[in-house]
């Protein structure tokens, strides 16, 4: 079968500047059409993703159909308008799974179902995925803050179990996460970088995600909404919920409001629900998981850093 242009699919996963790597694209849009690259933007791709997963309103229609007509229903979903022969480009960190999945010691459970969507692609098209990955003691607190804003009542219950794994020593683990991947899609080249990398070399990475040189990447700041708020904001949230144990319409901009009003006043103020114990624990096994990764899938990390899991000053 002849296939068409190429796909580069950037999957995730939350809390490793996802959003601030779909900023920093969307604003090349002028420079990435002139290098014939389609960026499917966030605002636009997420619904379209949504309609192509077992994840989405569409289940049932997307479970129902099989092979030729589910690779059309898929193009036919996300490319319209869209020319098959160029460069098209994915970001969406929900792709692997929802933020809450990533809250637990086994994250994102139901990678094989969600990446369906990839594997029927491939067949039409040249594809690459790449994933981003950071150390879990400082995805974890980000994952539950967003994951309180949107489900509550889900974050609350998973924190807790998470707790209890780390107590008994279950650690999530990314290589775990990635052979995963590799075993759902065992044909597709897989890259991975960190978002500790990513912090101090970004216009490298986002060069080797399009594959092309660009001289001009915009500088974008990171965004305000994705910063770690203060223990006392995420106090004042759980105990607002707790009270009546529903998430009214406007839950949303309640919680944006509190964590304004009383944002962290230093790194020391930041709110983690870990213990130094587990601190200490992620981060030894983050370094594990990078050596493993580099002797199991060798150059599949890329890195521009001597050490690509160096903890960075977060902003």
């Amino acid at each position: 079968m002849k296939k068409h242009g190429e796909l580069r699919i950037h999957i995730g996963a939350h809390k490793t500047a996802t959003t601030h790597l779909q900023d920093t694209i969307n604003a090349m849009g002028l420079e990435l059409l002139e290098s014939k690259i389609y960026y499917i933007q966030r605002h636009l791709g997420r619904s379209k993703i949504v309609k192509v997963t077992p994840w989405g309103v569409s289940s049932i229609k997307y479970r129902l159909l099989f092979g030729f007509f589910k690779r059309e229903y898929i193009k036919k979903t996300l490319f319209s308008g869209i020319r098959l022969d160029e460069v098209i480009l994915i970001s969406e960190e929900n792709i692997l799974g929802g933020i809450v999945d990533e809250l637990s010691s086994k994250p994102y459970p139901k990678i094989y179902e969600r990446l369906e969507f990839i594997r029927q692609l491939s067949k039409e098209f040249s594809t690459k995925i790449f994933l981003s990955i950071r150390s879990f003691d400082r995805v974890l607190p980000g994952t539950y803050i967003t994951g309180l804003i949107h489900q509550p009542e889900k974050a609350i219950i998973a924190k807790q179990k998470l707790i209890t794994d780390l107590d008994n020593q279950l650690l999530p683990r990314w290589v775990d996460v990635i052979d995963r991947i590799k075993i759902a899609l065992p044909d597709i080249p897989l890259y991975i970088w960190t978002q500790e990398d990513y912090r101090n070399n970004s216009d490298k990475i986002i060069c080797k995600l399009l594959n092309k040189k660009i001289m001009s990447i915009p500088i974008i700041a990171p965004p305000l909404e994705t910063t770690t708020p203060s223990y006392e904001s995420v106090s004042d949230i759980e105990k607002l919920f707790e009270k009546t144990h529903v998430r009214p319409t406007n839950w949303v901009s309640v919680c944006s409001s509190i964590f304004s009003l009383k944002p962290a006043k230093n790194d020391a103020d930041r709110y983690t629900f870990l213990n130094p114990s587990q601190i200490k624990q992620l981060k030894s096994s983050y370094k594990e998981d990078l050596k493993s990764i580099s002797e199991l899938w060798p150059n599949t990390l890329i890195s521009f850093s001597d050490s690509p899991g160096e903890r960075r000053e977060d902003t």
